[in-house]
């Protein structure tokens, strides 16, 4: 957990597998279904949904032969966010399951007062609406996020709140009501120095000032979430796992390339974010071919960027850069 709250993901994943396993042969079914949850989030998360989806049955299953009378809240939000982070089609055919799942869940988290389950579960649901264009549905729960999050000083799961209501806004055409939203997202998750989530948040900024017609602005916003991108990968501990998380990042390349090649009309930039992805991949590939050895220069300056990172992450303020990049385009 510690690991994964550093943004060494790679680690975080290793460590919760043996924990799952160990327990496992241990008889420690409750330590099983705990652990097995964690690590199907990060899969989730990361680009591999569709076998969380497997280890989450798996875990259910036992989790009722072992005789549980209910299932962990946990356990349901892990299913419910692997459901809907699957690719489609399969995405398709689990959201009517995800839909049964909150409404049971979010009712039994109301009762037991469990609120951080309640954020995760509103916010899953507000997913859902936005999919489906249901606006009005979609606001009313992630606002109900962002006042239960606030309340109940559970941080990120406000600041995730923040994220979805900014991503509302923009369907709806209203930057001016998405600016203060993802702004104050950010900051609430610099203050908890979330390392994992914030490139996702810099190129929703990104978006907000492509809105507001200032490219560049847009553009040096997404530079940050790419560096904050390769950032987290120098952590990954295999080839596979940083396509995966590249995989899973693919939205930001993506929003990247549609500024470039469809607003600024930089054909040049757009090829380059496109190879930059594949080639990050290709050349992890080659590394990790390398027999392995003793700690090596390279594997310092990993350690180096990760240190670099966090430090960005406490220091800088984003909305004044964003302020300062205005002023100059």
């Amino acid at each position: 957990m510690v690991a994964g709250f550093s943004g060494d993901v790679g680690a975080a994943g290793a460590a919760l597998y043996q924990a799952t396993l160990k327990a496992a042969h241990s008889g420690d079914v409750s330590g099983e279904v705990h652990f097995a949850t964690w690590l199907a989030n990060g899969l989730s998360v990361n680009g591999m949904a569709d076998r969380a989806v497997q280890l989450l049955n798996y875990i259910t299953e036992l989790a009722r032969k072992s005789g549980y009378s209910e299932m962990p809240l946990q356990l349901s939000i892990a299913k419910v966010r692997a459901l809907s982070l699957l690719p489609e089609p399969q995405r398709a055919r689990g959201r009517d399951e995800a839909k049964k799942l909150i409404s049971i869940t979010l009712e039994t988290a109301r009762k037991n007062t469990v609120m951080g389950a309640q954020t995760e579960l509103l916010n899953q649901a507000g997913q859902l609406a936005l999919e489906e264009h249901d606006f009005p549905g979609a606001e009313k729960s992630f606002n109900e996020v962002v006042q239960i999050g606030k309340a109940a000083g559970l941080p990120r799961e406000e600041a995730e709140g923040l994220l979805h209501l900014s991503q509302l806004y923009r369907a709806e055409n209203a930057p001016m009501k998405a600016a203060p939203a993802i702004d104050r997202g950010i900051a609430v998750l610099q203050s908890v120095e979330e390392g994992y989530d914030l490139p996702v948040f810099v190129a929703e900024q990104a978006e907000v000032q492509a809105a507001f017609g200032s490219l560049a602005a847009a553009d040096a916003l997404y530079e940050r979430a790419t560096d904050l991108i390769d950032g987290l990968l120098v952590n990954a501990q295999s080839s596979r796992v940083k396509t995966e998380m590249i995989g899973a990042m693919s939205d930001i390349y993506l929003g990247h390339f549609r500024l470039a090649w469809d607003r600024r009309h930089n054909a040049e930039e757009a090829l380059g974010i496109v190879e930059g992805a594949r080639g990050r991949a290709l050349l992890d590939s080659m590394r990790y071919a390398r027999q392995t050895g003793p700690i090596t220069q390279e594997a310092f300056g990993d350690s180096k960027i990760t240190r670099l990172q966090r430090d960005l992450l406490h220091t800088i303020s984003l909305r004044k850069v964003v302020k300062v990049e205005n002023s100059l385009s």
